[in-house]
């Protein structure tokens, strides 16, 4: 039974196949930067700050989350996260 279930679950991915290249951004592909954007760093994460931040990073899209929060750990360099705490500060602010 065992054996069986393997087999299926081996024969699943392989017609799962690979995901499409446009799925992946390239490595260096995407414009955020956040850098100039460490000031940031325990301050309040107000929508208009949110805001200002992922338009001054360039980023492509803006991920906010806080700390200990499971994400993703997919690597996106036209991304900006934002980490808060349960006060919704700004702990940790970065591209990827």
């Amino acid at each position: 039974m065992r054996q069986i279930f393997l087999s299926v679950a081996i024969l699943l991915l392989v017609a799962a196949g690979t995901p499409e290249s446009q799925d992946i951004p390239e490595y260096g592909a995407g414009q955020c930067s956040a850098v100039k954007l460490k000031y940031l760093i325990g301050r309040s994460a107000t929508r208009v700050r949110v805001k200002a931040a992922f338009d001054a990073s360039k980023a492509k899209t803006l991920r906010k989350s806080r700390v200990g929060q499971p994400v993703t750990q997919d690597y996106r360099t036209d991304r900006l996260n934002i980490v808060t705490d349960g006060r919704n500060i700004i702990r940790r602010i970065s591209c990827g």
